[in-house]
């Protein structure tokens, strides 16, 4: 008896003892998840040593691990007991039932257990959805697009392990309009947003939008924005819960979109959600701070007129183009970081093998290739429309890792996607196309041509036509590229051999022959524009321009939208 009660007071040792490493972790990770959304931007050491702890504690914690170990502990105490113990027959049989009982209640326990994974993880069977837009991201200085300046190593990492399209282009390079066709899959001149929201575009409510159909299939949605391009007048909340636009002036820092992202997951991650994060870096002027501002070389050798330097961008009086180069880079790399640290948290919170991440941006930059420089919206050669589409899938999702796409893709193509990863129907017509055919190798090729526009004009020489008859627009191919620009002295066609020439600097023919197959489709999707009814509105905003408060100009300027 004395024996037996020596192993009963083992077991209840062990059993408070586990009693309070739980205790000790419950209080640990509420004082830990307190600091990371007091101290997010300043934390991503507490992050990884937090991450670190909490696996370790799951393991041990596992409700499977706990079962196997205390039947293990009854069954060490039985055979203890038999081995000290001279016992009769009918104690034998007696204990020969216990036994038999507490193999039972432990088959009980396990299938109560497993059923109730099996349950959560049909709950989680609706992936989660996060996507990333970086605004004035271009592809081309990226490490995973073949940049040599390692600006990228998280976006490298995330690429080698999902799906990288090397091709991917954006139907207008600035930003209001381009987050309308990524949320719409339509081209602007279908959802009526042909500028930014100051000028007094917005995406009108009739309009289906790929958070609203993943709010009516049943997630959670929120978006969290950075610039006020990008606030709720534009019309882009619909179908989001959450609408997150607060800030003051015109930019919002990306160490605060993280916070709020934390802040966010952590009280809806039990639930199947579409999260929207807008990151505003390296939209200019480029600013990053210490040490992104001397992480890359600039030279000081090279001079350019200061006149082809937006004045928003100006650093005092520098004119070198390497040095704006370098802070661009820097902007670029330090929103890397941010995207790590984001990372860390899901790892933290046990998302990251239940959540499809996609990594994007609006739009490009040009920077020192034409008369404009460190600018956008008013060119369509590859450094403005050319973005980033990296697409890592849950745990079981996509069966590619480390896929490269050579194939032309759009920004549009990502709604149609996220509904064929997750078998829901479209609502309304799209005009673009899932991309799992080229995921599942089914397919070598979804688009054979690329249709571009940028915003009403926006002069930025002299020459160049303002309002909606000043819109440039563009067919691109894998080889070709033809660009349709309207001058006060006439039109002209500048066409590009991409494979000669991928920089487009020299084209081809300043008047191609306008019976190629591809110039017909240009003139078709011109034509189209012109006709439309949104393109006919914005003639009106032509004659009437909206009237902007004063405190909105002062932050437009600010942030480089008026001069």
């Amino acid at each position: 008896m004395k024996i037996l009660q020596s192993a009963l007071s083992v077991i209840w040792g062990l059993i408070s003892l586990w009693l309070t490493v739980i205790l000790l972790y419950a209080l640990g990770n509420s004082l830990v998840n307190m600091l990371l959304q007091q101290h997010l931007e300043q934390g991503l050491y507490l992050i990884v040593v937090d991450n670190f702890v909490h696996q370790v504690f799951g393991l041990l914690l596992h409700p499977f691990l706990v079962v196997l170990l205390v039947g293990l502990v009854c069954v060490i105490v039985i055979i203890f007991v038999f081995h000290h113990q001279q016992i009769s027959d009918q104690t034998v049989l007696d204990y020969t039932g216990l036994i038999r009982k507490l193999a039972l209640f432990l088959l009980v326990i396990y299938l109560v257990i497993a059923a109730g994974l099996y349950l959560y993880g049909l709950s989680l069977s609706k992936q989660n959805i996060i996507l990333i837009s970086i605004d004035t991201l271009r592809a081309d200085h990226l490490g995973c697009y073949g940049y040599s300046h390692h600006t990228s190593p998280t976006l490298d990492f995330i690429s080698r392990k999902g799906v990288l399209f090397e091709q991917c282009f954006s139907l207008i390079p600035i930003t209001t309009p381009s987050h309308a066709s990524l949320f719409t899959s339509l081209y602007p001149l279908e959802h009526g947003v042909l500028a930014n929201n100051f000028m007094g575009y917005y995406l009108k409510r009739d309009q289906v939008t790929l958070a609203e159909v993943l709010l009516n299939a049943g997630y959670n949605t929120a978006a969290i924005v950075s610039a006020h391009t990008m606030r709720r007048d534009t019309g882009l909340d619909q179908g989001f819960q959450i609408y997150n636009d607060f800030f003051d002036g015109g930019v919002r820092p990306g160490s605060e979109v993280n916070r709020l992202a934390y802040d966010w997951l952590s009280r809806h991650r039990h639930k199947p959600f579409f999260l929207f994060l807008h990151y505003y870096e390296p939209h200019g002027p480029y600013n990053p701070p210490f040490p992104y501002n001397f992480m890359y070389d600039y030279t000081f050798h090279q001079k350019i007129d200061l006149q082809r330097i937006p004045f928003y961008q100006r650093i005092r009086d520098i004119a070198d183009p390497s040095f704006y180069t370098s802070q661009y880079n820097g902007e670029i790399r330090l929103n890397d970081d941010l995207i790590w640290q984001l990372l860390c948290v899901l790892d933290r919170l046990d998302l990251t093998r239940n959540t499809m991440i996609c990594i994007t941006s609006d739009h490009g930059e040009t920077l020192n290739e034409r008369f404009w420089c460190f600018d956008h919206g008013h060119y369509l050669y590859d450094e403005q429309i050319q973005v980033p589409f990296i697409l890592k899938g849950a745990s079981g999702m996509m069966k590619m890792k480390g896929m490269i796409s050579h194939e032309l893709v759009q920004l549009i193509d990502f709604f149609p996607t996220v509904l064929g990863l997750h078998g829901l129907e479209s609502p309304t017509v799209m005009e673009g196309s899932s991309l799992l055919p080229l995921i599942d190798c089914q397919t070598s090729s979804l688009h054979e041509t690329i249709l571009c526009e940028t915003a009403i004009g926006k002069p930025t020489h002299s020459g160049h036509v303002t309002g909606v008859t000043g819109k440039h627009y563009a067919l691109r191919t894998k080889t070709d590229k033809i660009i349709y620009m309207p001058t006060r002295q006439g039109l002209v066609y500048q066409q590009y051999d991409l494979v000669t020439h991928p920089a487009e600097d020299i084209p081809n023919n300043q008047n191609p022959d306008l019976d190629n197959h591809l110039m017909v489709q240009l003139g078709q999707f011109i034509k189209r524009n012109e006709t439309a009814p949104s393109v006919r509105e914005a003639r009106e905003k032509d004659n009437k321009p909206p009237s902007i408060p004063q405190e909105t100009i002062d932050i437009l300027r600010a942030i480089g939208y008026i001069e």
